[in-house]
């Protein structure tokens, strides 16, 4: 996984995110599916490591495409995304677990590996990185305004 963050901001510059983002789920999901649908110790191993190369530049390509969305101010399209993540962080383990008590952990690993597909199938929504970033002056809210502090004087 560290060699793929090590390498990911060459090969986003080199691809496109959009193409990283495809080819990074897709091989994440290829790693686990050789690893679920191999009985082998040895392919487990290398099917995780292709999962650990696919998913090292997700979040960091999820959040800097977060941040160029157009219509919405960077910090607020970074923070819907980022709590999508945490959520499913927090909620993945225990939904693959209740998954797995119905049809076995195989089946639902299964889910993760669909998962990443989905990741990869998605990626020709990512804005380009020539798009600038939403300007939050044009995405001021009214609350926004209301609650500044008065100056004082």
């Amino acid at each position: 996984m560290a060699v793929g963050r090590f390498c990911g901001d060459g090969l986003a510059s080199r691809m496109g995110a959009a193409a990283l983002l495809r080819a990074s789920g897709t091989l994440a999901a290829a790693g686990l599916a050789v690893s679920l649908l191999i009985g082998h110790a040895s392919a487990a191993i290398v099917g995780f490591g292709l999962v650990g190369l696919g998913v090292a530049n997700l979040i960091p390509i999820l959040f800097s495409a977060a941040g160029r969305a157009p219509g919405f101010p960077a910090a607020t399209a970074l923070a819907a995304v980022a709590t999508t993540g945490y959520c499913g962080y927090l909620a993945g383990p225990a939904l693959i677990g209740l998954a797995a008590d119905v049809v076995g952990l195989p089946l639902a690993l299964g889910i993760v590996c669909v998962t990443c597909g989905i990741v990869a199938a998605g990626a020709a929504v990512i804005p380009r990185s020539s798009q600038a970033p939403a300007s939050p002056r044009n995405n001021v809210s009214k609350a926004s305004t209301l609650t500044a502090e008065a100056p004082h004087g």
